[in-house]
């Protein structure tokens, strides 16, 4: 017997060669409503599938001009698809606090599976990421420290056998400016040129300006 796990309100194709018909688990011959329909190849289509009224098992008997006659059973199982709640970081994060955010699928068929990505990818370890799985239908994704590294977009896939899912969340890390290369003090000789290297770090990026001790920036 083959098994078919299908998405509710989709259409299935079930095939069988020179098929003269397809006889529902209940001993009706289909088709006998007008989501069902049959093909001379042995096609048998269902749209706009129903879970309580066309999920269960169908038999395919073929026959041929020597009155031989040939079966095959299908099962079809028509589920649910995860539905995954809308969840959001703090607005107010900044470098060295927690973060926690937690994924809960509020319906669809198990067995479900959650999975989580930064950016479109897997998390990298230095996020040093831990996720914890409360149950079959929920999971937490939590950092004991932020910085500016952990700023992008996390998203939780939750998957079950017919179909995928997945809400996406932005972090936002504030960062203080922080020196990437310090400016120091130089002498030159009257008339050359100087010149001061001065970069700085942060989120959002800081702007850098320069002022004599006059007091007026450059």
């Amino acid at each position: 017997m083959r098994d078919f796990k299908l998405l509710k309100t989709r259409n299935i194709y079930l095939d069988a060669i020179v098929a003269n018909d397809y006889v529902f688990v209940d001993g009706r011959s289909l088709p006998h409503n007008h989501r069902q329909k049959t093909y001379p190849n042995g096609t048998l289509v269902i749209e706009d599938l129903q879970r309580s009224r066309d999920g269960g098992q169908y038999h395919c008997v073929a026959e041929n001009n020597r009155s031989r006659t040939a079966r095959r059973d299908v099962s079809l199982n028509i589920m649910a698809p995860p539905v995954v709640e809308p969840f959001s970081f703090a607005s107010a994060l900044s470098e060295g606090k927690r973060a926690t955010v937690t994924c809960v699928v509020s319906s669809g068929d198990l067995p479900i599976r959650i999975s989580w990505m930064k950016d479109g990818q897997p998390l990298p370890d230095d996020l040093r990421g831990s996720i914890s799985t409360v149950n079959e239908f929920t999971s937490t994704l939590s950092f004991s420290s932020v910085s500016q590294i952990h700023n992008g977009n996390y998203t939780c896939i939750a998957s079950n056998p017919v179909a995928s899912r997945n809400h996406t969340a932005t972090m936002i890390v504030k960062v203080p400016p922080k020196w990437k290369t310090e400016p120091s003090d130089k002498s030159v000789v009257m008339g050359q040129p100087v010149m001061f290297d001065c970069q700085a770090n942060g989120y959002p990026d800081p702007v850098i300006r320069w002022k004599k001790s006059t007091g007026k920036f450059f």
